[in-house]
């Protein structure tokens, strides 16, 4: 394992924490300095083992789109993923300084630096995109808007310009009812369809419905909240519904088994854990009652099952 920390008491910190837990395994705490400093080092001593990334920017400093895209090549050649946590609210701030006229010189460098931080993450000539969105977005309302915009712009730049053959986002949320998640974990991996698909949306809707327990007021007793959890998921079907078609009648012409079915609406949705996979397939027998989508043959009861072959209907 590999650390890199760039304040010195959090680095000095993190040490005596790996050295109270850290027996026996192989690790490096590098002296204090930016990731981006350190990656250079940390890539030649990786020595080409598969590598799990995970990268706490701070805020949007830090790390570059460039170094990213290095990250997604060494994935791509040795195995491994990448985890990055996404920072919306310190997004949103940075992009906040930016204006088309400023009261003084010193404002208009600060800005500039702060923008340029945003620009660096989001990538080369990202400010032609996300500079005239946020002159759009001026009330508390649109900058939510925003965030959820830049989110959406990253991961279709790295899609696009790294070598990840998948880009997905889990929302960060303190509580079950948070409508402004400060954090995003963006993942980016080689293998989407088993990494995102299967294993991490069923993780990150576990992590999800962790939210839903809460414990009364003398702190001893842990109580599930049944009728929010199952009201949320209502919520989302019906949200994720017109989506899901849209979905199936643009890929799914060819016969395809129901359970690949599902992790091609997960990969082309992008939101890992918004439903559970049994979630989706209850949306899909639905719409096969419905005449949505049609199967080539049912299971021995007469039921719609995972290895079935399904289509939309034309």
């Amino acid at each position: 394992m590999f650390f890199t920390e760039e304040d010195k008491d959090l680095n000095q910190e993190l040490k005596s924490n790996c050295n109270l837990i850290g027996e026996g395994l192989s690790y490096k705490v590098y002296d204090p300095q930016r990731f981006d400093k350190a990656l250079t080092q940390i890539m030649n001593e990786l020595d080409k083992y598969p590598t799990l990334f995970f990268l706490d920017a701070f805020g949007v400093k830090g790390v570059t789109f460039e170094q990213i895209c290095s990250i997604a090549d060494y994935v791509s050649k040795y195995k491994g993923e990448l985890f990055l946590l996404f920072h919306n609210r310190a997004v949103a701030r940075h992009a906040g300084l930016y204006k088309t006229s400023y009261r003084n010189s010193k404002d208009q460098k600060t800005a500039e630096t702060y923008t340029q931080n945003l620009t660096n993450l989001l990538g080369h000539n990202s400010d032609l995109d996300w500079k005239p969105k946020w002159l759009e977005c001026q009330d508390q309302e649109q900058k939510q808007k925003f965030e959820r915009w830049a989110l959406d712009y990253f991961k279709s730049r790295l899609q696009e310009k790294s070598s990840f053959k998948g880009v997905a986002s889990f929302e960060i949320k303190e509580t079950y009812n948070d409508s402004r998640p400060q954090y995003n974990i963006v993942v980016g991996s080689n293998h989407p369809r088993k990494a995102f698909g299967e294993f991490l949306n069923e993780f990150f809707c576990e992590e999800n419905r962790l939210l839903f327990f809460e414990d009364d007021k003398s702190g001893k007793n842990h109580k599930f909240l049944t009728q929010s959890w199952n009201r949320e998921n209502d919520e989302r079907v019906e949200i994720i519904r017109p989506e899901i078609i849209e979905i199936l009648r643009r890929n799914n012409q060819d016969w395809i088994m129901l359970k690949d079915v599902i992790s091609l609406i997960i990969l082309e949705i992008g939101k890992l854990g918004y439903l559970s996979r049994p979630k989706y397939r209850e949306i899909l027998v639905d719409f096969h009652k419905k005449n949505i989508i049609e199967a080539k043959e049912l299971g021995a009861r007469g039921n719609l099952t995972l290895d079935n072959y399904v289509r939309a209907v034309q």
